[in-house]
């Protein structure tokens, strides 16, 4: 079975300079997207030495790889990442404050300031600065009077958009119709049927049913390419490179359940900066959904339709919080490709279940 904790992430840790030593994770850097791949760059620092380290993820690695958490030759090490765990609420609208980090942190409020001198062959001295890539990193800001609250965009993508591989390749496509056939929703009843494409997670269902069916969140997903064909530049080997900006797929009070730093700022209030999503109550437009895909080996014209892990005999929908529900739903349910999966028990997923599976599988992913 995929164990996660046991894959070497940063393979540079594995050279005889590093064997031993302990990084942390500062701040996501750049995307780095060619026609066969696509990363995401991290900054990270020796906690001994200060010497730092730029490793490179899939983007779908990043609810893994977070902001304070700790790697010893290649992979996580177990407990809490930096930081503490803070609730709040912010009111999520049609277009969220998007930032430079430079603009949206002050330094006494978390340094993105990452640099050092070395020399050049000729012996010239040479300024190496990590610094400005971090802070032309974009970040969410929502102000409630003096207090602050910055979520980097990398954190945001994590959380709603690069949830799995066939999510990140569909992203970067641009082609949301690459998940699902069909979807839609019976304004009465407010239940959503939605035909998935091969490929497409059983994990994700939800989270698509959402993107095709609520415009505001098409648009959201939509906007993540728009913006970085806006902002990139072209590297060696003709590599592209630019900052990711995403912004949350729902117009909602949105609470929150994060890791993250917070201090006092100039204003007399508080700032966070949040490092990691573990909960969230976003809603989706339906109350029940009924996922389908085709039966394997039928021929063109074929109807043969069936519900993912069930019985054909007994198909059941999902079952979501609704918005006059008043009640949390946590949406990242996270579980390492391979492990159990959630949804093979029954696609009727209770408030507890849904809390316990949350539960269960972010223990595991850490």
């Amino acid at each position: 079975m995929f164990d996660i904790k046991q894959i070497v992430l940063f393979k540079e840790m594995l050279s005889d300079r590093f064997l031993g030593e302990t990084f942390r994770i500062l701040w996501p850097l750049d995307l780095e997207l060619s026609s066969s791949s696509q990363k995401i760059k991290l900054l990270l620092r020796n906690e001994r030495n200060g010497f730092y380290l730029v490793g490179a993820v899939a983007p779908e690695y990043l609810f893994y790889c977070t902001i304070g958490s700790r790697f010893k030759e290649g992979k996580k090490l177990e407990g809490p990442g930096l930081g503490n765990v803070f609730s709040f609420r912010v009111t999520s609208q049609d277009r969220n404050t998007v930032l430079l980090a430079s603009n949206a942190i002050t330094e006494d409020e978390y340094s993105l300031s990452h640099s050092y001198q070395t020399n050049n062959p000729d012996g010239s001295p040479r300024l190496v600065d990590y610094g400005k890539y971090c802070k032309h990193q974009r970040c969410l800001v929502f102000n409630d009077g003096v207090d602050k609250i910055v979520i980097p965009c990398a954190v945001i993508a994590a959380t709603y958009y690069f949830t799995s591989i066939s999510m990140r390749e569909q992203v970067f496509a641009q082609n949301l119709r690459g998940l699902y056939a069909f979807a839609n929703v019976d304004p009465a009843t407010r239940e959503a049927t939605i035909l998935m494409k091969p490929g497409a997670g059983d994990d994700d269902i939800a989270r698509i049913a959402r993107f095709a069916i609520d415009p505001h969140a098409e648009k959201c997903w939509d906007a993540i390419m728009n913006l970085i064909r806006r902002d990139q530049w072209i590297g060696k080997n003709g590599i592209k490179h630019c900052p990711i900006t995403a912004d949350i797929p729902v117009v909602q009070d949105l609470d929150l359940k994060v890791r993250g730093l917070r201090t006092a700022n100039n204003r007399g209030g508080n700032t966070t900066v949040v490092f990691e999503i573990l909960e969230e109550n976003s809603r989706y437009p339906f109350e029940r959904l009924r996922p389908q895909r085709h039966s394997p080996g039928s021929r063109t014209g074929e109807e043969q339709l069936f519900s993912p892990s069930l019985s054909k005999a007994d198909p059941k929908p999902i079952v979501v919080n609704t918005p006059s529900s008043g009640k949390y739903k946590p949406v990242i349910i996270r579980r390492p490709a391979g492990a159990a999966n959630p949804w093979e028990q029954s696609l009727i997923v209770e408030q507890t279940e849904i809390l316990s599976t949350h539960e269960q599988h972010r223990r595991v992913s850490r």
